[in-house]
C-alpha cells in the first residue's frame, strides 16, 4: 500500500461532568480548569481519524481514559503553573510533566492521556497494512 494516499489526524480533550475542557486561552483560565479538577476524577478523550481517499477508507475511533486529580490549592496550582507550560494542553494539564504535583492516578492508556494512544494507533495501522503484525 501506497503510504503517501494515507492520512492519520487525532485529537484529545478532557471531559468533566459532560463539559469540554479543550486548551486554554490563557493562564487564568489554566488556573480556572485546574480548580475544576481539583480533587475529582475526569474523562480524557482522543478521536483517532485514519483516512484513505484513493481506496475509500474512512476509520474513526475513540480511546478513553480517567485520570483523577489530588485535592489542589492555590500554591500547588501556581507550583505547577510555574514549572509546565500548559496553554496547548487540554485541561490545562500535561501528565507527563511533574504529574507528581496534581495527579493522584489515573485509568487507561497513558498514552492517550499524554496526546496520543500508541497502542490503539498501531493497532489501526496494522489493521490497514500501513505496519506489520
Amino acid at each position: 500500500r501506497n503510504p503517501i494516499a494515507w492520512v492519520l489526524g487525532a485529537d484529545t480533550t478532557v471531559y468533566l461532568e459532560g463539559n469540554a475542557l479543550n486548551k486554554p486561552r490563557d493562564a487564568a483560565e489554566a488556573r480556572a480548569m485546574l480548580r475544576r479538577l481539583s480533587g475529582r476524577t475526569h474523562t480524557v478523550f482522543t478521536g483517532i481519524a485514519l483516512r484513505n481517499i484513493l481506496h475509500n477508507v474512512r476509520i474513526d475511533e475513540g480511546v478513553a481514559s480517567e485520570v483523577t486529580f489530588h485535592t489542589l490549592d492555590e500554591a500547588q496550582i501556581e507550583a505547577y503553573l510555574a514549572r509546565v507550560h500548559t496553554l496547548d494542553k487540554a485541561g490545562g494539564y500535561a501528565i507527563q510533566e511533574h504529574s507528581e504535583l496534581i495527579v493522584a492516578g489515573y485509568t487507561g492508556s497513558l498514552s492517550n492521556i499524554i496526546g496520543l494512544p500508541v497502542e490503539e494507533t498501531k493497532r489501526l495501522l496494522v489493521r490497514c497494512g500501513l505496519l506489520p503484525s
